[in-house]
């Protein structure tokens, strides 16, 4: 996961989606998720985990 995350700070690619009715992204890693919010400094990851539970 944090391979990705450091991918996508440094390129923009990757699997990322915007969240529907809250802000932030998440990006996906096999059947994990990170949720995060990208400012102008850095990507502040809140939560990783199993897809299945992470909106929990």
């Amino acid at each position: 996961m944090r391979s990705k995350l450091e991918r996508y700070s440094e390129t923009g690619a990757g699997d990322v989606k915007a969240l529907v009715g809250v802000p932030g992204l998440r990006i996906r890693s096999g059947s994990y998720q990170a949720v995060f919010i990208e400012t102008d400094e850095a990507v502040e990851v809140f939560k990783v985990g199993d897809r299945r539970d992470i909106y929990e």
